[in-house]
């Protein structure tokens, strides 16, 4: 097998009999549309066949032998055609499902040829995430929004196999899909041809990058500084200590039903008490007062990056925390949200979360706040991470004061930050963030084809985002399907 080059075309045996892929119809869209001479590929037979009644009616031999070599190579290649799509591999790798954003992969395409018969042509048209475009090539704009289409052209021997290696530099955040490959091949002479797409599963997660806390002046352990709440403990819900009879004033919410019905008697679950304070970790994407007035990619992709790095640091420090953001998942309905917990696998959650977060809200921050937050466990704090306030968002947070709720803002935008009321800390992350350039692929006014879309202070490129990521160890773990 090839090693990971910047771009190659090898030509290789194959060692092992891949599985093979059912037919799928051709997509009639802009995708695998393709002109054809239909005139000559429909009329072989009626002109091969004047062609030998002519030669009998003049008496030529000659004319009717070569009516009927056209007929039996129209035949031919008819089958040809016909059989030219079958036993047909194709597969598609990435060397990494999971990267920062300033690093590459390499992207594989592999085209087996299981048969006898050869192609004298292949066309293949693939579809790619258009932020993403391999180094060297161009994409050509199709329907499909977001997406672009990387073309080629080959032929295969009998049992061949081509191998295609691109270097894909990650400019932007996101979530990206690599989407079906158009199969197109037929006759020496292109009159019979055969379409047929070949589906993928293939995903990309990119990561925002994680920037260091001490620039920052975050309090890491400490959201709402060194203020000390009403109550010194609290219970944790996922420490189960056991059961005990139930006592008057205990919430409904801790009865055991099923003790209950196996003792005759109302059974009361019981916690050990919090080791440390749980977080709630906001994100407002909406960089406008109003969805209607469009959106500044800058100040989004700042507030992701600055949420992305509270949510590593508290994963390191295994502070349980959970993920909440106005936005929904690609093709999905609801907006984002992350459950409270600390295990291993919670920066990934999280970070795979911020991937996929995109700059459209579906709901005003203050509702996604005041519904989660009947959800968290009593103690937790509530950290904010905009670029914007709103009155309706100062209502919502001193709601959440009076109601008990420690909450803190961190300020990701350009302007100065607002003021809150009294017992609403405010932390201003503007001087840290000043000299990086944060840009959203598909923002107003910037350019789609940037050079560099991603702009770092020197010694903080993408060495650095490898080392966190070789840091992460075994939580590093690979999900089959995005988090729900």
């Amino acid at each position: 097998m090839a090693a990971f080059g910047g771009l190659g075309l090898r030509s290789e045996l194959p060692q092992e009999t891949a599985g093979r892929q059912p037919p799928r119809p051709s997509d009639p869209g802009r995708f695998v549309r393709t002109s054809e001479n239909r005139l000559l590929r429909e009329s072989w037979i009626a002109l091969s066949l004047l062609t030998v009644v002519l030669g009998i009616a003049v008496g030529e031999i000659v004319i009717s032998l070569v009516g009927s070599g056209v007929f039996v190579a129209g035949w031919l290649a008819r089958l040809w055609g016909r059989l030219a799509l079958s036993r047909l591999d194709v597969a598609q790798e990435l060397s990494q499902d999971h990267a920062f954003v300033g690093e590459s992969i390499r992207y594989r395409m592999r085209i087996s040829n299981r048969k006898l018969l050869p192609l004298p042509w292949l066309s293949l048209r693939t579809e790619m995430p258009e932020a993403l475009p391999p180094l060297g090539r161009n994409l050509e704009p199709i329907g499909t929004p977001k997406m672009g289409r990387l073309d080629r052209l080959t032929g295969l021997r009998w049992y061949e196999r081509l191998t295609w290696e691109y270097t894909i530099p990650l400019n932007h955040r996101g979530y990206f899909a690599f989407g079906r490959t158009a199969l197109r091949a037929g006759d020496l002479f292109g009159f019979f041809t055969r379409e047929r797409v070949a589906p993928t599963a293939l995903s990309l997660w990119v990561y925002p990058p994680i920037l260091p806390m001490e620039p920052l002046g975050l309090p890491t352990l400490r959201p709402m500084g060194e203020e000390r709440g009403a109550d010194p403990l609290f219970d944790d819900p996922a420490r189960l200590r056991g059961l005990r009879d139930y006592q008057t004033g205990d919430p409904l919410r801790r009865v055991d039903w099923r003790a209950t019905a196996r003792r005759q008697r109302l059974q009361t679950r019981t916690f050990d008490p919090a080791s440390s304070p749980s977080l709630l970790l906001a994100l407002n994407v909406a960089t406008m007062p109003e969805a209607w007035q469009g959106f500044y990619g800058e100040l989004f992709e700042r507030a992701v990056a600055v949420c992305a790095s509270l949510a590593t640091a508290y994963a390191d420090a295994r502070v349980p925390f959970g993920l909440v953001a106005n936005c929904t998942y690609p093709g999905r309905d609801g907006t984002i949200r992350l459950p409270m917990g600390r295990a291993e696998s919670q920066m990934i959650r999280a970070l795979e979360a911020l991937a996929m977060v995109d700059v459209y809200a579906v709901a005003p921050i203050e509702r996604v706040l005041q519904e989660e937050t009947r959800r968290v466990p009593q103690g937790s704090s509530v950290a904010l991470v905009t670029s914007i306030m709103t009155p309706a968002l100062v209502v919502a947070l001193a709601d959440l004061r009076h109601r008990g709720l420690p909450v803190s803002v961190v300020w990701a935008g350009t302007d100065d930050p607002p003021r809150l009321p009294a017992g609403i800390p405010v932390h201003d992350v503007r001087s840290a963030l000043a000299g990086r350039r944060f840009y959203q692929p598909f923002a107003p006014g910037i350019p789609a084809d940037a050079p560099e879309m991603f702009d770092r202070p020197p010694g903080d490129g993408a060495d650095g985002m490898s080392e966190r990521r070789e840091s992460l160890g075994s939580r590093w773990q690979r999900r089959e399907e995005p988090p729900s």
